[in-house]
């Protein structure tokens, strides 16, 4: 890894050292300029879990991907400018069919002078900050409220509070993974017809006091509350919006 690229691939010049404060804004950085995004799952192209094909992707082709290339790569780079790391798998939530099987996602838990911080850039539309891993503890991002409570068999679940009501995000256990043990999971992600990543075109970041996502139905800008939602048609294509917004071609 060049982690010089990596940093430049983020737009962060910024002091490398192992604190709270460089973790928070290093996956700000990551967030805001890496996208979360499906398309070679879309096209068929195969992803294998190598970290330096991740690295290739991301990196050199200027591309985004989903969490099992994001986090991976991530944790990569927060462990060579010397941060205490472990990748985690999770089980994510969803409103039709409950918690999906475990290994469904890759996160992060970086310790730091005593206390844990979940850390994700391959989500979607998550908090744009580390969590600590604090039950006690209601935190925010520029734009929701988070809280991560307990619950049995030493499962814990991160929460997004929304006018007062706290909605599942998914559960995970502080349990050390390694790559290859998410290697099933990834294949049903990509090829899995009931696979939620194959239902169509889907890429997302975050924008400053909002979000930019690109479907096959619509581009759509949120910023400040205010909404923007273009159509993808014959005079506003899928792939010219997607050079438009994300810089990115198939």
């Amino acid at each position: 890894m060049d982690i010089n690229a990596y940093l430049q691939r983020i737009h962060y010049d910024g002091d490398r050292s192992p604190t709270v404060n460089i973790l928070r804004e290093l996956q700000r950085s990551h967030l805001r300029t890496v996208p979360f995004e499906n398309l070679d799952i879309y096209y068929d192209n195969p992803i294998e879990l190598d970290l330096r094909k991740f690295y290739q992707k991301v990196v050199i082709q200027q591309r985004g991907g989903f969490c099992y290339e994001l986090n991976s790569l991530f944790n990569e780079l927060l462990k060579t400018i010397g941060f205490e790391t472990k990748i985690i798998s999770a089980s994510v939530w969803n409103e039709l069919n409950g918690f999906t099987p475990d290994y469904a996602h890759l996160a992060i838990v970086v310790t730091i002078a005593g206390a844990d911080y979940l850390t994700d850039v391959g989500f979607g539309s998550f908090t744009l900050f580390p969590l600590e891993i604090n039950l006690k503890k209601k935190q925010q991002d520029e734009l929701n409220f988070f809280c991560i409570r307990q619950l049995k068999d030493d499962w814990l679940q991160v929460e997004c509070i929304n006018d007062n009501k706290a909605i599942p995000v998914y559960k995970f256990q502080q349990v050390p993974k390694l790559l290859k043990h998410f290697t099933d999971m990834c294949a049903y992600q990509q090829y899995d017809p009931n696979s939620h990543l194959r239902k169509g075109r889907l890429i997302t970041r975050p924008i400053p006091m909002g979000r930019i996502t690109l479907s096959d139905q619509h581009l759509k800008i949120t910023e400040s509350g205010k909404e923007k939602i273009i159509p993808v048609n014959l005079d506003n294509s899928f792939e010219a919006l997607l050079w438009e917004h994300f810089s990115i071609k198939m």
